[in-house]
């Protein structure tokens, strides 16, 4: 259920903001946004907002933060790995075409 971002398209003009802060917020909090656009919204021309003082353009593309682990935490996650007797290895849908190298990779 949508409930970090839910707006009413009330001027089409407003389209272009609104669907940027709605897949913005999709993208960085991983959660699902709504715009309710009325029919007698959708039956309206939309003109390009001008630019004019006050009027505010969001910028275009979207680019995620780039989260790097402290020390500690790789140290942390080191120690884990270290202590333990058995290997395992979990293998997802991303190697599909890569077996000969995770067999590589087995002890």
């Amino acid at each position: 259920m949508a409930h970090e971002y839910v707006q009413t398209l009330i001027e089409p003009s407003q389209a272009h903001t609104l669907i940027d802060r709605a897949f913005r917020i999709a993208k960085s909090e991983h959660t699902v946004t709504c715009i309710i656009v009325p029919k007698d919204i959708q039956e309206k021309p939309m003109k390009a907002m001008e630019r004019k003082h006050g009027a505010v353009f969001t910028g275009v593309g979207y680019s995620a933060p780039c989260t790097v682990p402290t020390d500690e935490d790789i140290q942390r996650a080191a120690d884990v790995l270290n202590a333990g007797k058995k290997v395992a290895i979990l293998v997802g849908v991303g190697a599909l075409q890569a077996t000969d190298e995770v067999i590589k990779q087995a002890p």
